[in-house]
């Protein structure tokens, strides 16, 4: 089967690994990264500028992309390069530039990640039974969403018969949103974004510590996490909360700077910070006040550490309770401060769940082989 695959940096991490579990099924995969100004370092992408101009470019016009290149050896890759990142007069020439290309491969499926752009429109409405497309957040967070994206899904769910989403519980309120028929919709699940590499270059930190990773927003709740763990009893004053992430810090930072155990690292950081930073916590600490499911989540799976999530969204779909980590049932300081202590006492209950990690990313529902199998009954039309 041959597969158009069109994406960006941001779903890279869960991109690389459906796209090899759909190649090493025997599948060919074409490979298209929308890139733009705001997206050249998201995920696994690390990309200094795209002064290229716009067209379609391979690898070899993008140096600093040869380290992802070879995380999908059978793939074949398409950068799309918009270097403005506005939908102008020469972005309607990209798009139909790339439309051609995709022509000439003659697919058997056009499987987007999240709603394609308006230039797209044409190619949807003359693949209409070829495209599949999945939406990693079906309703937007703290209901905001930019007025054209908004657009895109209204105007894109007029021709899309299958939309893909990762959680059951939104599929409803996605359909009311977009007026999407019901019988469009097909299920997937996300699985560990295995694919962060390291040099080994950045020191772990010298302490044992709880993590907080992800852009810092409103509906992460980490102010939550920082007042539970403000709360703990001095028995526990070896441990340290991490905080890491570029955007506003939107709570009191009295709450965190009064308490030497927190650091806070507010920035974008390399995928070798991260990758050190995830593999040597005790475990991730996801307080969330609304969620879909969460690529925190996965990235910690991947790289084999437990998590703890509060049971909102998805959330308590993706961690087994008491296996692969700890579901808290209220957000509150009080329920999450129970549960860090709780995680604390039991260091031999961490090591199994570590354990219990690796072998639900090898063989559980939510590997990748599992996974792929799913979307290949979905483009053949038996989901």
């Amino acid at each position: 089967m041959k597969i158009v695959y069109c994406s960006t940096p941001s779903f890279a991490d869960s991109d690389v690994p459906l796209i090899n579990a759909l190649c090493n099924s025997g599948n060919e995969v074409f490979y298209f990264v929308h890139i733009a100004p705001y997206s050249l370092k998201a995920t696994l992408i690390d990309i200094n500028n795209n002064n290229a101009g716009y067209g379609i470019f391979s690898e070899s016009d993008f140096p600093e992309i040869q380290s992802f290149r070879r995380m999908i050896p059978k793939a074949r890759l398409y950068l799309v390069n918009n270097p403005v990142g506005k939908n102008n007069l020469k972005a309607l020439r990209l798009s139909v530039q790339e439309a051609s290309a995709i022509s000439a491969i003659n697919p058997d499926v056009i499987h987007y990640i999240e709603s394609p752009a308006p230039y797209h429109l044409p190619l949807l409405w003359a693949n209409r039974k070829k495209v599949v497309c999945t939406i990693h957040d079906p309703v937007p967070h703290l209901n905001k969403m930019r007025f054209t994206e908004r657009i895109c899904r209204k105007l894109s769910a007029k021709f899309i018969r299958k939309f893909v989403v990762l959680n059951k519980r939104q599929s409803e309120g996605f359909c009311k949103l977009y007026n999407v028929p019901v019988s469009s919709i097909r299920y997937a699940e996300l699985g560990p974004y295995n694919y962060y590499t390291t040099s080994g270059q950045t020191p772990a930190l010298p302490y044992k510590y709880v993590l907080m990773f992800g852009r810092i927003t409103p509906y992460k709740g980490f102010e939550y996490g920082v007042r539970a763990f403000n709360s703990l009893p001095a028995k526990y004053d070896d441990i340290h909360l991490v905080m890491a992430g570029a955007g506003d810090i939107y709570f009191d930072e009295s709450e965190y700077k009064n308490n030497r155990n927190i650091t806070v690292l507010n920035r974008y950081l390399t995928q070798d910070e991260q990758v050190s930073l995830f593999q040597n916590a005790l475990f991730v600490l996801c307080p969330y006040t609304e969620a879909t499911q969460s690529g925190v989540v996965q990235t910690a799976f991947g790289l084999g550490v437990p998590v703890v999530v509060t049971k909102v969204g998805a959330l308590a779909d993706c961690v087994e309770d008491g296996v692969t980590g700890y579901v808290v049932n209220e957000v509150t300081q009080e329920a999450i401060n129970f549960t860090i202590q709780k995680v604390l006492s039991e260091p031999a209950k961490l090591d199994e769940m570590r354990e219990n990690v690796k072998r639900s990313n090898d063989f559980g529902a939510h590997s990748w082989g599992n996974i792929a199998q799913k979307y290949l009954a979905i483009y053949n039309g038996e989901a």
